[in-house]
């Protein structure tokens, strides 16, 4: 009989469209950003890789992202850039763009992506509250950049998102905003993780265990890293 957690990975890994070059309606999308008056691009030009961009769960920093907040960046990301290392101030190290975003939802999530950041207790709760939110882009890159050979070769793996937030962050403990009562207090006086890692606070109680980022304006760009903040965003690798 198959692992639940071996099921769960076989059935996201089937949800997600593979490496390789662009299907006919990947190839439309990817038409959509080409320069204008540009022939369109074909598809022996073009590979498309997807990446694990991001989730609902908690990450290494005591914080989430909530639904709102993957759908806004799932809305803005198409047409930025892919990149290496998070390059804000040049363009030297972009190596493609985004061109389409998958949300995947499920009620489930595999045992070794609950575990991660070691947060296997609340991120199992945030899956039983709101179900468990996969964020998956495509970049279209040329098919004769370097940047696919170490992406084939495991080289490169791991992504991390960039966005502009207005700075919004959610009590997980009672829904309220960190900053009501006081900068790092939410209004029923929990502190903010953040606010722990930098004062004492007697009663650990009321220290927040994560918090929920939320207030997205608009995705920047997507970058592969040596580490990201979020272990499972990847190159989805396997069968």
């Amino acid at each position: 009989m198959e692992h639940l957690a071996t099921t769960l990975g076989r059935v996201f890994s089937e949800a997600i469209a593979p490496m390789g070059p662009p299907t006919s309606e990947q190839l439309e999308l990817i038409n959509q950003n080409r320069p204008l008056g540009r022939e369109p691009y074909t598809a022996d030009e073009i590979v498309s890789v997807p990446i694990i961009a991001s989730n609902n769960l908690v990450n290494w920093s005591n914080g989430r992202w909530n639904k709102d907040a993957l759908i806004k960046m799932a809305e803005t990301y198409p047409g930025l850039p892919f990149a290496v290392d998070h390059p804000m101030y040049t363009v030297k190290n972009t190596v493609g763009f985004i061109y389409d975003v998958q949300l995947i939802e499920s009620n489930a999530a595999p045992v070794d992506i609950l575990e991660a950041a070691g947060e296997l207790a609340n991120n199992t709760a945030v899956v039983q509250a709101e179900g468990f939110i996969q964020m998956v882009c495509y970049a279209a890159i040329a098919a004769d950049h370097p940047i696919l050979d170490s992406i084939d070769m495991g080289r490169v793996n791991n992504a991390s998102t960039t966005c502009i937030t207005d700075g919004t962050s959610l009590c997980p403990l009672d829904g309220t905003k960190f900053g009501s009562q006081s900068r790092y207090r939410c209004a029923e006086g929990h502190y903010h993780p953040f606010y722990a890692w930098w004062y004492d606070v007697e009663d650990e109680d009321k220290v927040a265990p994560y918090a929920i980022k939320t207030g997205v304006i608009s995705s920047v760009e997507l970058s592969l890293v040596l580490m990201g903040n979020l272990p499972a965003a990847s190159i989805p690798r396997g069968a």
